[in-house]
């Protein structure tokens, strides 16, 4: 189901844009007026409700006799690791990560030494990153099947420099604007990559 592949990344992507939009945009934006203690239990309560479909999934593999493959995870792993192919990509992936997501972590630090307040943060950064995940996860799929993997990765990989070279003109200027706008572009970027 290969062609498949590109809308569950897009559905994907989707789904954590929208998690993020409430948890690290709203949340935030009301710490200040809800305090700590209200918003750990607002995650409390999400965390627990996500529990609820997964409960259901039990009843429904019951229902349909679907049973437990009896190889673990972890040695399916293990498996998959002996591939030279498989360790290629996971080191691959693992730079990847190591690159694109201390470029979104670290840009709200940078925007507190920048001296944006936490709630403009929250509010502007907070709710516009997943805003530019969002579209990055609709642009994608069409992206890919008109330019294939390499091409649209080249394409985010771009636009990546591009927000990067923003962060470093907003820090380098101490200007908000482009840092907030290299901050929030770099959402949709790591969301496409």
């Amino acid at each position: 189901r290969a062609q498949a592949k590109p809308l569950a990344a897009a559905l994907k992507l989707a789904a954590l844009s929208l998690g993020a939009l409430i948890g690290g945009g709203v949340f935030v934006g009301l710490l200040a007026r809800i305090g700590w203690a209200t918003t750990f239990a607002l995650v409390a309560l999400l965390l627990a409700l996500t529990l609820v479909p997964v409960f259901g999934l039990i009843g429904a593999d019951r229902a349909a006799g679907v049973r437990r493959p009896a190889v673990e995870g972890g040695m399916r792993l293990y498996g998959a690791l002996r591939q030279g192919v498989m360790r290629r990509r996971l080191g691959l992936l693992v730079l990847i990560a190591s690159a694109i997501f201390p470029l979104t972590a670290l840009n709200r630090v940078m925007l507190v030494d920048l001296g944006v307040s936490l709630e403009r943060i929250a509010w502007l950064v907070g709710t516009a990153q997943p805003v530019g995940m969002l579209f990055a996860s609709a642009v994608s799929g069409p992206l890919i099947r008109r330019l294939g993997n390499a091409g649209a990765f080249a394409a985010f990989a771009a636009l990546g420099l591009v927000c990067l070279a923003l962060l470093c003109w907003g820090t380098q200027a101490h200007a908000q604007g482009p840092a907030i706008a290299g901050a929030i572009g770099m959402a949709a970027v790591v969301g496409g990559l």
